[in-house]
């Protein structure tokens, strides 16, 4: 799996750099794993302005999520998921943001299952989230809320999305 994200990973650093497109993420559930990703791929200081692990409900609300989003659907929700790839965008100043938010586990959380996994991905005046139920480990719902969330991308930027 390792190879094939990588070369998803590669893939995409290709059409962000060659669209002058920036991109920033917001994460909680992956724990800073996506911005890892991104970060391992050569010449990704062309496109990827940065990241915030906001694992807390405190950082969400610091970096921009409304307070009311959070009181009103929970921090693992599609609106939240929206609210977090919107403010990422603002915090970097970039085309695109993604927003992850989720249970990796071990246990559920204000009623959503381990596993289930918000991905906002925000560019131009648009923002689409999508709701994930993934099966596995922590770690394992991680790795795959990180592919997941580069193939929203990659949706975005060619325009299936």
């Amino acid at each position: 799996m390792a190879n094939e994200l990588e070369q998803r990973l590669s893939f995409l650093g290709d059409k962000l750099s060659r669209g002058q497109l920036k991109l920033a993420v917001m994460e909680s559930c992956t724990g800073g794993l996506l911005a890892t990703a991104i970060s391992a791929t050569p010449g990704c200081s062309d496109y990827f302005l940065g990241g915030i692990v906001s694992y807390a409900t405190e950082s969400k609300l610091r970096f921009g999520v409304p307070q009311a989003t959070v009181s009103e659907h929970g921090v693992v929700s599609e609106q939240t998921a929206r609210e977090m790839a919107q403010a990422v965008r603002r915090c970097f100043d970039v085309n695109i943001g993604v927003g992850v938010t989720g249970v990796a586990g071990p246990k559920e959380q204000d009623g959503m299952p381990v596993g289930c996994v918000f991905i906002a991905v925000g560019c131009g005046d648009k923002t689409d989230v999508r709701r994930f139920d993934f099966a596995g480990n922590p770690d394992v719902v991680k790795e795959k809320a990180v592919a997941a969330a580069i193939d929203l991308v990659m949706e975005q930027l060619s325009g299936d999305f």
